[in-house]
């Protein structure tokens, strides 16, 4: 092997999360069927990465992992997803009574979604797993269809 590479070792653990929601996509540029209401099987992949393994050789219980999806129950489950810019839409669902959360981004894409759940999990994680690399986000609106958040944390430099 070459002396002047240098190989990292890496771990990751993925969980996947899934909840059930309506929104539409508010004010495209382009004529869209996504423009109105409908509803998605949301599936969530979350992944991990640290250089090292903790006391007990891993990242973390998956078990710890599951506040997120109590988190997604309570919050996004069976609800409808509103940009904070999408005034109407918001009033209606309030008029009805129906459960909704505000994203404070423009659109409810799964793009933003993706990037809203990272930095939700960095919150809730950041101090349960030592010396964490990295956060990667799948947002999966269908089975063929997903947007990815990625996450860098760089952590102070170790003294050699």
């Amino acid at each position: 092997m070459n002396k002047e590479i240098k190989i990292f070792n890496y771990h990751k653990i993925t969980k996947e999360f899934k909840f059930e929601a309506a929104h539409r996509l508010y004010d495209l540029d382009y004529k869209s069927p996504c423009s109105n209401n409908h509803g998605h099987s949301y599936k969530v992949k979350v992944t991990f990465t640290v250089k090292k393994l903790n006391q007990n050789d891993m990242i973390i219980d998956f078990s710890e992992l599951k506040m997120f999806q109590k988190w997604l129950d309570n919050n996004f489950d069976h609800a409808t997803i509103i940009s904070e810019n999408d005034k109407k839409y918001l009033e209606a669902i309030k008029l009805l009574g129906d459960k909704y959360v505000i994203m404070k981004y423009d659109k409810t894409t799964a793009e933003n979604m993706a990037e809203y759940f990272n930095q939700i999990l960095i919150d809730m994680f950041f101090d349960k797993i030592d010396g964490i690399i990295s956060c990667n986000v799948k947002v999966f609106e269908t089975a063929k269809n997903c947007a990815t958040s990625l996450i860098v944390i760089e952590q102070p430099k170790e003294k050699e």
